[in-house]
This record gives C-alpha cells, sequence and structure tokens, in this order.
C-alpha cells in the first residue's frame, strides 16, 4: 500500500525514489572511494623502533588472531608511532613523524597513508608475568580517497623504551 505522500506520484519518480534509498542503504556501491570493512585488521603485533628511526613503537595489524614468530603475515597495516610514551585518549596523527601501510600481499607494494588518526584506549607493558595489551581505534585514508578504519587490539610483543 503506498503512503498518501506517494499516492500521486508518476512510476518514473517511484523509481527514483526506489534508486535512492538502495544508494542510502550501501553507500560504498559504484563509489570509487572504497572502504574496507571497519574492523578487517583487527589483531596486533607490537615492535620496537630503534637507532636511526627510533625511538618508537611499530605496530602490525592483522585479519587473524595469534602472535606469529616471524613478519610480515599478509596482508596487514604497518603504524610507526615515534612519540614516546603512547598517550590514551590523544589522537596521534599519520604525516611526517608517523607512518601507516597497507600491505596486501608478499606480490603487491605496500601502499604509505597520506593522512590519518591513531588513538590508543588503553595501553600496558609486560611487567613479569603480565602480558601486554593495547586498545584502540584507527582511520587511514591513502591515495586515491580509500579508507582502512577500524578497532585494534594487540596482545603480542616485547616491551620497548
Amino acid at each position: 500500500m503506498l503512503s498518501a505522500a506517494m499516492k500521486g506520484c508518476s512510476v518514473p519518480a517511484l523509481t527514483i525514489v526506489a534508486v535512492l534509498l538502495t544508494l542510502l542503504a550501501s553507500p560504498n556501491q559504484g563509489s570509487s572511494r572504497a572502504t574496507r570493512t571497519v574492523g578487517a585488521y583487527l589483531y596486533g603485533t607490537r615492535d620496537c623502533i630503534e637507532g636511526v628511526n627510533g625511538p618508537g613503537i611499530a605496530f602490525y595489524l592483522r585479519t587473524e588472531k595469534g602472535c606469529p614468530r616471524q613478519f610480515p603475515l599478509y596482508p596487514y597495516l604497518e603504524i610507526d608511532i615515534r612519540q614516546w610514551p603512547i598517550s590514551i585518549g590523544k589522537p596521534i596523527t599519520i604525516g611526517p613523524d608517523n607512518w601507516a601501510l597497507r600491505c596486501p600481499s608478499s606480490h603487491d607494494g605496500c601502499a604509505q597513508a597520506i593522512s590519518g588518526t591513531v588513538v590508543f584506549d588503553h595501553s600496558t607493558d609486560p611487567t613479569g608475568d603480565r602480558t601486554i595489551k593495547s586498545t584502540g581505534s584507527y582511520e587511514l585514508k591513502f591515495q586515491g580517497g580509500q579508507m582502512e578504519r577500524g578497532r585494534f587490539e594487540i596482545v603480542c610483543g616485547l616491551p620497548c623504551g
């Protein structure tokens, strides 16, 4: 049954409304600005950045849970933060000092993010028998307008500092 507002509409007007509703329900279809599914890179491992490139920490975010013994395991996002210590709840800007890379496979090169932010909600370092745990979110913009965004949980790694 048509609503009172739609009774006087012609068939082409109804078609336009249907198309608009379809586009609103699936915002990425037909768009050149493809956004990866939220939370695609959820699981992470932390490593230290030392020497000429440091001090800092590198996070390798993956699509699969676990603590790998060797890197890299594709696909992954690498986020290199050169601010130490990490500030909780404060956005860290991706740019000249802090980098982010998207690496889909060993056959394709990694793409560097042109901008973005990373926010840590919680972060601990292992002491004694405690394990590392960091949680937060990321939003990264790549060439061509492509975005990666989601939440992460880091449970693997060694202390830095």
